[in-house]
């Protein structure tokens, strides 16, 4: 069932007259976002467009008069990027192609120095996209996330939004440096990519249990 750009607009004007609670909004806006960028309808050639000089394009969407609401499709250069800034305001980030990150920063400083401010990286998220009408790498997607909640989330507890990023941080070098693959023929990831550190070969029906989260959990790790 198809999800127009024009109903996005209405569904999230309904649901931010329900609530002010941030936390709440989120909740709601989120599955919705992502249904409407799964849809594509409103998907133009020239939202792929990106100024060579600044590293980005912004093509507004939708824009309320009030500015109570406003809807962006930006599209980057690759290894192009916005420094530190702040929305003023909540904000989802919805992909439709390609991988992005995501840096989150927090402030340190008290902000009445104009021009200045003293950050420190609290965490960052890499996010992949299926590729545009290539239905052979969504099984690819699908599965990775499956083994993802089958190993590590259906396991583990986390107590916020960064607790979850650091330790989806930790599985992630995990599964690409120590968890071998019988799809790889008993190597891992980055032994066939040519970057693992390992200088010994693992055995596929050799391992151990490595504790993780203060003994939470336990992982099998190649011996």
């Amino acid at each position: 069932m198809s999800y127009s750009l024009e109903q996005f607009v209405k569904d999230v004007k309904h649901i931010m007259a329900e609530s002010n609670d941030e936390h709440e909004l989120l909740s709601e806006v989120r599955p919705i976002a992502r249904q409407a960028a799964r849809d594509r309808s409103w998907l133009k050639k020239e939202h792929y467009v990106a100024d060579e000089k600044q590293g980005f394009g912004s093509n507004p969407l939708h824009v309320e008069k009030d500015k109570s609401l406003f809807i962006v499709a930006v599209s980057w250069l690759p290894g192009r990027g916005a420094p530190p800034h702040n929305h003023g305001t909540w904000a989802i980030v919805a992909g439709v192609d390609g991988p992005e990150r995501n840096v989150f920063w927090e402030r340190l400083d008290d902000g009445l120095r104009e021009g200045y401010a003293e950050l420190r990286k609290t965490g960052d998220i890499d996010e992949v996209k299926t590729v545009p009408d290539v239905q052979v790498s969504h099984p690819f997607v699908e599965r990775l996330i499956g083994t993802v909640r089958r190993e590590f989330l259906d396991h583990v507890l986390f107590w916020n939004t960064l607790d979850l990023e650091r330790k989806l941080g930790d599985f992630q070098h995990y599964y690409n440096h120590e968890r071998v693959h019988a799809s790889l023929g008993g190597a891992t990831p980055a032994e066939v990519a040519g970057k693992s550190t390992i200088t010994t070969r693992a055995k596929i029906n050799d391992f151990r249990w490595q504790t993780h989260c203060r003994g939470l959990i336990q992982l099998p790790l190649a011996a």
